[in-house]
């Protein structure tokens, strides 16, 4: 062992470790993050009224998805094709406070609460009560109106641990800067 071991191991940092670590200014590279609630329609991003969805998640209010449609014909979120006829129409359930609820555990269902929708009858459950009551049992009937699914016709609303299909920043028609038109011609109430 040399004397001299330790000589450069020191309780500071020189400015080319620190540039080489990351350190200093950085270009704003993020964007700011937001998530889309639940209770909220993909296309006007406020509360939804008649809430209907597509197969792969998205929720619409019918009144501003009809008119996004006859407008532009696809889907808002990521540019594919939609037409009306995809729509499902949905049923939430809500709580005496107004709040939406599993209708069969009678949970919140919160912004971080695994939800799903039953597409051939339309209503809405938390995730873990599909699961526990229909998958897990084999019971293939609809949980509210008995009515025969299969396991395709569930479709996940909201996963809490994959936000990216309710991230705003990256829904089509934000970034085909088309949000001053929604706004203008399609969400707002004095639109025809």
């Amino acid at each position: 062992m040399g004397k001299n071991q330790h000589s450069k191991d020191q309780l500071h940092q020189r400015p080319t470790e620190w540039a080489q670590d990351g350190g200093g200014f950085k270009a704003n590279r993020w964007t700011p993050f937001s998530k889309l609630p639940l209770n909220c329609c993909f296309l006007s991003l406020q509360p939804f009224d008649k809430p209907v969805a597509t197969r792969d998640g998205c929720i619409f209010d019918i009144m501003h998805i009809v008119k996004y449609i006859k407008r532009f014909g696809v889907h808002p979120c990521h540019g594919g094709k939609l037409e009306v006829s995809e729509l499902v129409p949905l049923h939430f359930h809500k709580n005496a406070q107004g709040q939406l609820h599993c209708p069969v555990t009678m949970k919140v269902l919160g912004n971080n609460t695994p939800v799903c929708a039953n597409m051939s009858s339309g209503h809405v459950y938390s995730t873990e009560t599909v699961l526990e009551l229909n998958k897990k049992t084999k019971n293939w009937t609809d949980l509210m109106t008995g009515q025969p699914f299969k396991w395709a016709d569930i479709c996940i609303i909201q996963d809490p641990d994959n936000i990216e299909g309710r991230e705003i920043a990256k829904f089509h028609f934000m970034q085909q800067g088309q949000q001053d038109e929604v706004i203008q011609e399609i969400t707002n109430p004095e639109s025809k």
